[in-house]
């Protein structure tokens, strides 16, 4: 269909091609000068004279993607797909877009129809492994994954995702083996090192892998953030030995170089806090709107380390919930609806704002569900939702809370001596600003319970370690789940877990959890300080 304006002419055959063809040669220059908005006026002029070209479409869903609209780009896609359903690129494009919305089925089954249409595209097959392992799939993953490899035994991005997804599924011994096949490719990878560290037993001072890192982190010393993976492997690989004092000065400069390599801005995060605590006041709370959702999802928060993992392992293990992880959908819909100008301002809601809370705890559920299929109660254990608190209960005023607490100086140190992936968590690469973070949570943790008393369940990492038994029962309770003996057995439960605590929940429980502290706490006084400042 063209346009109105150019609706019974007679054009020239291939005109509306030929011009969309220009138009998008010129928006991708405009990209290429990083004009997005400037690449979208052009191609919605064109699409205002010609609505129904697929190429234009496509070209627009692209874009929006680029500039991190998936909502906008999947509304495109479905003008193209309705026109071309078996348009394979398109379909993989939808994939993608489904998978920044966590609409993870939907990702999984556009990108497996454009696998079909195209099986030898070993874009579309990264694409459908990545969306497997967002789904909780690892297994179809490293299928994928292991393809790759046999084609390319010796491509180590290759390996490194196989290595990463067998880990997801909890083949420990098949994901060593992998990182093993790495060092001999690449012996001065300081990540995979890294990782195979986190696999090997060090009980011996002569243990062979001790030399290879020492001989690699030499070699690395110009390559700051390769040195950093290795003083990381260091750290384990000495305090696996008893040398702790060595251990920790592996420890201390892996973090130093973590903050100098990943530029670490202090104080954004304490900005936003603060809002988030002056926004939620007893008076807006009185007063504040909440959704008609009668949904209860478990939300597990706190801080990285605190036991959240293991936390929600018990929960999984009850024949009545699915585990969905750490999954940054709340995240990302309080981001995209409810601030303005970024995470600068939150934006007021009143009475009149319930059928937009109805819309975001229904897209919300969508999400949860579709991870644990079958679950009659879901969990979502993305630890930085104790920001939300307040949102969640306008969301879901029926959801449970249950906020993993540990020991401050242990759970500091364990922040610290760990490595994270993610950017979130750089206040970790020094032991006075963790204590600074930690003075923030606590007193937005305070002032949540102050809000909402009796409404969040607090949950102590020792005293679960202690009384396993009794402390499991005052959960489960707590969330409205009858006593289930497999919630002790977590251990046995089969299931993925992406944190760095992969190990532990595929143990059974033991108490002492915090000695490992006492061996540093004579380094530790930076952090005791500061955690201890402003009382």
């Amino acid at each position: 269909m063209q346009s109105a304006a150019l609706a019974g002419r007679q054009l020239p055959a291939g005109f509306a091609d030929t011009i969309a063809e220009t138009c998008i040669k010129a928006a991708r220059q405009e990209i290429g000068r990083n004009e997005p908005a400037a690449a979208v006026s052009i191609v919605d002029g064109a699409l205002s004279l010609f609505p129904d070209h697929p190429a234009l479409h496509l070209e627009r869903a692209s874009i929006a993607i680029t500039t991190g609209d998936p909502r906008t780009a999947l509304s495109h896609l479905s003008s193209v797909l309705a026109i071309r359903k078996d348009d394979a690129d398109a379909l993989h494009l939808a994939g993608y877009a489904s998978q920044l919305l966590w609409r993870l089925d939907e990702a999984v089954a556009y990108l497996r129809r454009a696998v079909e249409l195209r099986p030898d595209n070993d874009r579309f097959l990264r694409t459908l492994a990545n969306a497997y392992s967002a789904a909780g799939r690892p297994q179809d993953a490293a299928a994928i994954w292991l393809d790759f490899v046999e084609r390319e035994p010796d491509c180590l991005d290759h390996l490194y995702c196989l290595a990463g997804t067998l880990n997801d599924a909890g083949e420990i011994k098949q994901a060593t083996e992998t990182y093993r096949r790495i060092v001999t490719l690449a012996p001065d990878s300081g990540a995979a090192h890294r990782m195979l560290g986190l696999a090997t037993r060090y009980d011996d001072p002569s243990h062979p892998h001790i030399a290879e890192l020492e001989n690699g982190l030499a070699r690395a010393s110009e390559d700051k953030a390769n040195a950093r993976e290795f003083h990381f492997a260091l750290y384990r690989a000495y305090d696996g030995t008893g040398d702790y004092d060595r251990a920790f000065a592996h420890l201390i400069e892996a973090n130093r170089l973590l903050g100098e390599t990943k530029g670490y801005s202090r104080g954004s995060e304490f900005t936003l806090i603060q809002r988030l605590q002056d926004h939620f006041s007893s008076a807006f709370v009185e007063e504040m709107p909440v959704s008609d959702s009668q949904d209860s999802p478990i939300f597990i928060v706190g801080l990285p380390r605190s036991g959240s993992t293991l936390t929600e392992q018990i929960l999984a293990s009850h024949p009545d919930v699915g585990g969905a992880g750490e999954v940054a959908v709340l995240q990302d819909l309080v981001e995209r609806n409810l601030f303005d100008h970024g995470l600068s301002t939150l934006k007021t809601l009143d009475r009149g704002s319930v059928p937009l809370l109805n819309t975001l705890a229904a897209e919300y559920m969508s999400c949860l569900t579709a991870l644990s299929p079958g679950a009659r109660r879901v969990t979502d254990k993305y630890l930085s939702n104790f920001l939300w608190i307040g949102v969640i209960r306008m969301l879901f005023p029926q959801a449970r809370i249950v906020h993993c607490r540990r020991d401050p100086v242990a759970n500091g140190f364990s922040i610290f001596s760990n490595h994270f992936e993610t950017s979130g968590l750089l206040y970790k690469a020094r032991l006075e600003d963790i204590g600074r973070y930690h003075r923030a949570y606590s007193g937005l943790m305070d002032h949540w319970h102050a809000c909402f008393p009796g409404w969040i369940h607090d949950l102590d990492y020792e005293t679960l370690t202690e009384n396993q038994e009794a402390e499991t029962r005052r959960l489960l309770a707590y969330c409205g789940l009858a006593w289930n003996p497999a919630c002790l057995e977590f251990h046995k439960t089969k299931r993925t877990v992406k944190t760095t605590s992969y190990n532990q929940v595929r143990q059974a429980m033991y108490s002492g959890a915090d000695r490992k502290t006492l061996n540093y706490i004579h380094h530790l006084q930076p952090l005791i300080d500061s955690l201890a400042a402003g009382k």
